[in-house]
């Protein structure tokens, strides 16, 4: 699915602040990969830099040093006494994968190979990206709203990045509902969603305090304009602007969305999940990130 871009730029030397299993070797070694031809080619090629920022409004390092540091929180709630020796034949859910930047880091690292890594994305073109590109990925398409082709209990884990940061009330827990079916008990999630700061960046769009650049800024220019927005959130409303994502993401299920903390306690609950992290960036550079688990 299309991304959310950064609100505040990249940072050039990102890659070099990474940290964790995902480190500035798997970036640069990605990163360097050359751009995908017309001929198919599974090793890592690179779709190209305007269909990246395209995705995730980043392109090369910085797309996935994002990455990087998402997945690497992942792992450490996942696995918080160290990264194991071996993995065993985990299946795990990229939700919305896009272009599969996600895929490729978790790919391209040999002690995940006994992985068995699953994509989904409702978009055709990234769908043949990944097809073309990532080697050993199962890759299939979604429905913006589920039922999803996956079998009951089929995932340990399903993780989805700037995905539930654009889904409309509605369709948000339709897929709450629909990763406790395909979720082992026991397994785990872990999403995105925007911080509530997001809200004072459209008001500040608004009122020229920040310079409309692009159709993304333009929009959000629109979004959140209730004057209670900030405390419809801290009761613990879910923010939804109708703004649609372009290639067939309906405005009805797809836009901008700001979810609070007490939502996921009180919803997803009703779906057999806890919410075990709720991890918030310093100075808004990045997404909220959620970390749930279903009931054993």
């Amino acid at each position: 699915m299309r991304r959310t871009k950064r609100l505040l730029g990249s940072d050039p030397r990102a890659s070099d602040q990474i940290q964790g299993f995902f480190n500035r070797e798997n970036i640069r070694s990605l990163a360097s990969k050359p751009v995908l031809s017309d001929f198919d080619n599974l090793s890592f090629h690179n779709p190209s830099k305007e269909i990246q920022e395209r995705f995730v409004g980043t392109s090369f390092d910085n797309t996935f040093s994002q990455a990087a540091h998402f997945l690497n929180h992942l792992f450490e709630n996942q696995y918080k006494r160290g990264i194991p020796d071996k993995f065993g034949e985990l299946r795990v859910l990229d939700f919305g994968c896009g272009w599969g930047r996600m895929l490729r880091l978790m790919r391209s690292k040999k002690e995940l190979d006994s992985i068995r890594l699953y994509g989904c994305d409702p978009l055709r073109v990234a769908l043949e990206i990944c097809r073309r590109s990532v080697p050993d990925v199962y890759i299939s398409p979604c429905r913006l709203y589920p039922p999803s082709d996956y079998r009951e209990g089929m995932f340990d884990m399903i993780y989805a990045y700037s995905v539930f940061s654009h889904l409309s009330e509605q369709c948000h827990l339709a897929w709450a509902s629909e990763f406790a079916r395909i979720l082992k008990p026991g397994g785990t999630v872990c999403l995105t969603t925007q911080a509530r700061n997001l809200i004072e960046v459209c008001s500040d769009y608004r009122s020229g305090k920040r310079k409309i650049e692009s159709a993304w800024h333009q929009s959000l220019s629109e979004s959140f304009c209730e004057p209670d927005a900030l405390a419809k959130y801290d009761t613990g409303e879910m923010l939804y602007s109708a703004t649609g994502g372009g290639d067939n993401l309906e405005k009805e299920a797809y836009g901008e969305a700001i979810v609070p903390k007490r939502f996921f306690e009180k919803y997803w609950s009703g779906f057999g999940f806890e919410l075990l992290n709720w991890w918030e960036p310093p100075e808004h550079l990045d997404q909220i990130r959620v970390f749930l688990c279903k009931s054993a």
